[in-house]
């Protein structure tokens, strides 16, 4: 059971990050009825691809990667196609966050009157640079540094996810926005990564061993924790922004609003100073935590 609760927790932490703060800028598109409803189709369909590689994983001797699978079962070329594919998207996913994290950086700087017309290259470099050095460190010191900013991280969260609740008018919701065909595709992307735990199949298949029912528990409940912590946060974030500022959200519905806007905005949603300092620094351990989470994968 220990070993059970040690991989749910893993694949929830591997897959919340960075994408809590992604989710309402892209969905504020659609409205909150149809995010909800992507968000449980695209939860589905990722279940599925664990269950799939539940059962590719039993049949080898071991826990095998994409890349693997795909030479154990087809070839070298399959093998190639396999890592090269996860190694593109890890690789995109670092580039992302990197600007997201650099997007907030610079406007937390220039809120805080520490750093007035910021270049965003010149912070992007910076943060880069910091994620390089930290990357070059062991493997032991990284993961311990990913967990703490994953606890900090999810207690910072749960506290604004409660607040922001708190503050929302159920007669003035975003129910539904402008769900057409164009900004459905424009966000799956965004929902999908957001389950990201991929990188981690034949990890579990090796930790777990060959209990194919206590994998599929693990797969179940380890995804279904970000569901429900991405809806409650989505349908906050959206109601309370969508109730104080309708211009800002009207302008990030349309896609012309910066990651560093949204943070800013979420932090002004409530007067309250604690709520604004909580809003900057779950934004903050979100993205270092999936700059780590994908730094750890690729090494």
């Amino acid at each position: 059971m220990h070993k059970q609760i040690t991989s749910i927790l893993l694949i929830a932490g591997t897959c919340i990050g960075g994408g809590t703060i992604a989710l309402p800028m892209s969905l504020s598109k659609l409205g909150i009825i149809p995010s909800f409803i992507l968000i449980a189709l695209i939860w589905l369909l990722t279940y599925y691809t664990s269950l799939v590689s539940v059962e590719l994983n039993l049949q080898s001797e071991r826990g095998l990667s994409l890349g693997q699978l795909g030479q154990f079962f087809s070839g070298e070329k399959a093998k190639i196609i396999g890592d090269g594919g996860v190694k593109l998207l890890s690789y995109a996913l670092l580039a992302v966050y990197i600007y997201g994290c650099s997007s907030t950086v610079l406007k937390l700087l220039e809120v805080s009157q520490i750093y007035k017309d910021g270049s965003l290259i010149c912070v992007e470099t910076y943060v880069a640079l910091v994620v390089t050095v930290i990357l070059l460190f062991p493997m032991k010191i990284i993961s311990v540094l990913n967990n703490i900013s994953f606890t900090a991280f999810i207690l910072v969260f749960l506290i604004l996810t409660a607040a922001t609740t708190s503050l929302i008018d159920y007669n003035c919701i975003p129910w539904s926005v402008a769900p057409s065909g164009w900004n459905l595709i424009s966000v799956i992307t965004v929902v999908f990564t957001s389950f990201g735990y991929q990188v981690i199949f034949h990890t579990l298949r090796d930790y777990l061993g060959k209990d194919a029912t206590a994998q599929r528990r693990v797969f179940f409940y380890g995804s279904l924790i970000p569901v429900i912590l991405y809806m409650l946060w989505t349908g906050s974030a959206l109601s309370a922004i969508f109730k104080t500022n309708p211009e800002f959200f009207v302008q990030m519905s349309a896609g012309r609003i910066d990651v560093g806007d949204l943070v800013n905005e979420l932090a002004n949603v409530s007067q309250m100073p604690a709520f604004q300092t909580l809003v900057w620094w779950m934004s903050l351990l979100a993205i270092i935590t999936s700059i780590l989470g994908v730094g750890i994968g690729l090494s």
